[in-house]
């Protein structure tokens, strides 16, 4: 059994110093007891979820989506699958490791552990909220289903992205909150773990949640500080207090998303303070990142910014990332998506229906941003998507446009999508990956000062924001629903027709 008193042992001691369509789904259940997680290892498999929901109204266009930390890249990716009429799914998803997996955001958002291999057979209840598992590790995520909504229910203060770097006066104060936050986390997975006696997976998988949890906040402070004006002292302690947090978790896999987040900013830290003293771009973080699995990790991923950014890797590029990179799974998968990247950037055709716009006049007020985009397409109803390369939520959306796109062939509707703080690199290769296309497609590139301009005036929402223009011109909405919500679209757009 995984002991979590060890570690609140130490955390509590005063000389621990922090630094660094398918069948119905099925009972299936492993008769062998399941091997604990770890080490880390990287194979080309893939998931199977199966399920159905009870309750279910269907709606056309409905989807069921999971959400996890793409290995090679670092950076959320969604998968969905179709919702037939009867409230079933079925949803294949390769998979490199054992990682954590949020299901069905717009629903439910529970969080459970994907394992390469395995069939996930899924029931839940649209009215009651209630979810049920079945499977070869149907009693791992039974029990981790079961512990998140206890946990979630504690009266425990809560510690939000925006309120870590505002609400705390010095950098040690936000140390000292994060070991309290953890100690307390590991006292309640104490606690719940006397009373249920839950398989060590579970243990295992609970604590490296919670111990990547309380570092993740701490290596993202890192982007909020002048490198050059964090102190040698100061910097020291916490990198020490965090390699303290990190080194409880041991060899177990990781298991989490946030050791994606953590590793990767060590590796951006370290780059962007080794320029500031105009250092070898590696001096730093090769003393920061020690595990070679973890240097062969990082390594992809500062490859994989790359591809997002829209840069084909270079020759002398791929030599360096097969020299220090040896563990084939991850080598070859960067480089399917390097050749992937080349092939889709190549392919003109795609675009040959499609406006761009990226060059403009000399406009002066939000309302001449507003007549120059939109003044040629008098007549037609325009769906204007504000959005950002940058913005995960807003490509997201662009899944469910396909769809919203095909009902309105040969009818009297443009899709605007107007992109801001989006190099044109990127740009031209998140239309082409998300098939951001066809003739009664239109896309605008601003330049800064035009989208400062243009945002203060017409965004009233978050990212990505959605408008509605009538055949005048006129602004109907600026508060459009979003293409996920497919009815209230259509019906936004054929009262304008």
């Amino acid at each position: 059994m995984f002991k979590i008193l060890p570690l609140l042992l130490l955390l509590s001691s005063p000389l621990f110093v922090f630094s660094q369509q398918s069948e119905k789904p099925m009972h299936i259940e492993s008769r062998k007891a399941p091997s604990p997680f770890g080490p880390l290892q990287f194979r080309n498999d893939s998931i199977t979820i199966k399920g159905v929901y009870k309750n279910y109204r269907h709606a056309p266009g409905d989807l069921f989506k999971v959400t996890f930390m793409d290995w090679i890249s670092s950076k959320a990716v969604h998968h969905t699958a179709p919702i037939d009429p009867s409230g079933r799914f079925t949803l294949t998803i390769p998979l490199l490791a054992e990682t954590d997996m949020a299901i069905d955001d717009n629903r439910f958002r529970e969080k459970t552990i994907a394992i390469p291999g395995e069939t996930i057979y899924l029931e839940a209840d649209l009215k009651d909220s209630s979810f049920h598992y079945s499977g070869a590790n149907a009693r791992l995520h039974n029990e981790l289903y079961q512990f998140f909504r206890e946990y979630n229910k504690r009266n425990a203060p809560l510690y939000t992205f925006s309120e870590w770097f505002k609400q705390f006066g010095s950098v040690p104060a936000l140390r000292d909150t994060m070991r309290n936050v953890l100690r307390d986390n590991l006292l309640y997975l104490s606690a719940w773990q006397q009373q249920h006696k839950p398989e060590p997976r579970t243990v295992q998988y609970l604590q490296a949640n919670m111990i990547y949890e309380t570092a993740m906040p701490l290596t993202q402070y890192l982007y909020h500080i002048e490198k050059a004006s964090f102190s040698p002292i100061e910097e020291t302690a916490h990198f020490h207090y965090l390699d303290s947090i990190i080194a409880l978790n041991g060899n177990s896999g990781y298991l989490s998303e946030n050791f994606l987040i953590v590793h990767r900013d060590f590796r951006n830290y370290s780059g962007d303070k080794a320029r500031v003293l105009k250092l070898n771009k590696d001096s730093l973080y090769q003393t920061r990142i020690r595990h070679p699995r973890e240097k062969e990790v990082t390594e992809i991923w500062y490859f994989a910014r790359h591809l997002k950014e829209g840069s084909i890797l270079r020759d002398e590029q791929l030599a360096t990332l097969r020299a220090n990179v040896q563990d084939t799974v991850l080598l070859n998968n960067l480089i399917r998506r390097n050749d992937a990247l080349k092939a889709l950037l190549s392919d003109d055709q795609m675009l040959k229906s499609t406006r761009f716009y990226a060059q403009f006049p000399d406009l002066k007020t939000p309302e001449e941003i507003f007549a120059h985009i939109t003044a040629p397409y008098r007549g037609k109803v325009i769906y204007l998507d504000l959005w950002g390369t940058w913005c995960s939520p807003c490509l997201e959306m662009m899944q469910y446009m396909p769809g919203i796109k095909k009902q309105y062939t040969d009818k009297d509707v443009v899709f605007l999508y107007l992109a801001i703080k989006s190099p044109e690199a990127v740009w031209q290769k998140t239309i082409r990956e998300y098939k951001m296309t066809g003739p009664a497609v239109v896309h605008y590139r601003l330049p800064d000062d035009l989208q400062d301009a243009f945002e203060n005036k017409y965004r009233t929402a978050s990212y990505p924001s959605y408008f509605l223009i009538d055949k005048t011109g006129k602004l109907i909405s600026s508060n459009a629903p979003w293409p996920r919500d497919a009815a209230a679209l259509h019906a936004a757009i054929n009262k304008l027709l």
